[in-house]
């Protein structure tokens, strides 16, 4: 993560396991939380056509770009909402 962003996460936890395409494929993708982000002091290496935004977006604001259908990736929408479901209690309580 560290190299991809120059974010360091304090914990990551693991949320959940999904298939890509259950129909047609057994590859999985695996996501997980981190929490406690600090700048990890590091440069981040991106590809050359590479863009990368880095934004601190609450999540009501995150839950209304889903619902206005400003996000539309598939996978993006489904860890926002089980996130949403089982994670944001325990993470505000801890």
């Amino acid at each position: 993560m560290q190299e991809e962003t120059g974010f360091a996460p304090e914990r990551v936890y693991f949320m959940y396991k999904a298939y890509h395409t259950p129909s047609s494929s057994s590859k999985l993708f695996y996501c997980f939380l981190s929490v406690g982000l600090t700048d990890g002091n590091a440069k981040f290496h991106k590809d050359p056509d590479e863009v990368i935004k880095i934004e601190n977006i609450g999540l009501k604001k995150v839950l209304n770009m889903i619902k206005s259908g400003k996000i539309m990736d598939n996978k993006t929408i489904a860890a926002v909402l089980y996130y949403e479901k089982y994670y944001e209690k325990f993470i505000a309580n801890r």
